[in-house]
């Protein structure tokens, strides 16, 4: 069975309630009448010939052709209820994207379970998506600013920018409620290097050698961490 923890605790810090690794559940949704905990809607693509997913529950098979599929231009808006559907592509034929026009989507299916009602999930990989052109996976990176030590005092309002290397020019600034942050649309295997600042603080640069994935295809290395020292 596939793992999916990473997703869902990006999810938590997005919507400010809890730390970058307070979480390590799934990024499937459910709600049903059973107390037990539900199994996870699983998703999984092939970027060639051309970009094709199923999705997958276990004790029900694959639900690829009964989930209804989208796709959306930012994890928050992917993970919506309900979606916040990108118009770069559109799905004739379940789990796989027909592309419109050029984007970076994550996709998502959403799913009516006959025992856990209503599930929904997104692929492990972000895409780079354009007409008559292969889709290339993509992944996050993701963390938290501290005070003087990982793992210290939380530190928000900083600016976390890529000065080198993949996605150079892009950034985020820190939540002020727990120091998160969150960058999408890397490409796999593509160094980088990041920098965390803020007035009165230090500022924190690390190298990144590229996010790669694990053995069953999850982007494995997406966390960094900052520690910034008051000036």
């Amino acid at each position: 069975m596939q793992r999916i923890a990473r997703v869902t605790f990006a999810l938590v810090v997005l919507v400010g309630v809890a730390s970058w690794q307070a979480c390590a559940s799934s990024p499937a949704s459910s709600t049903g009448p059973s107390k037990q905990t539900p199994p996870p809607l699983q998703i999984s693509c092939v970027e060639q010939p051309v970009l094709r997913c199923t999705a997958f529950v276990f004790g029900e098979g694959d639900v690829t052709a009964l989930s209804q599929w989208s796709a959306a231009d930012s994890f928050r808006l992917a993970m919506d209820v309900p979606v916040t559907a990108t118009t770069a592509v559109d799905f004739p034929t379940p789990g796989v994207p027909r592309v419109l026009r050029q984007d970076d989507v994550y996709v998502r299916a959403d799913y009516t379970s006959p025992t856990w009602r209503q599930m929904r999930s997104i692929a492990p990989h972000a895409y780079r998506v354009a007409p008559s052109a292969p889709a290339v996976p993509l992944a996050y990176i993701s963390g938290q600013t501290y005070i003087g030590s990982i793992g210290a005092a939380f530190l928000g309002g900083v600016t976390v920018e890529i000065i080198d290397g993949e996605r150079a020019g892009s950034s985020a600034v820190t939540l002020e409620a727990n120091g998160s942050y969150m960058i999408e649309f890397f490409r796999l295997n593509a160094p980088f290097t990041a920098r965390a600042s803020k007035p009165g603080y230090s500022s924190d640069v690390k190298s990144h050698t590229g996010i790669v994935d694990d053995g069953i295809g999850y982007p494995s290395n997406t966390t960094l961490h900052f520690s910034l020292t008051p000036q």
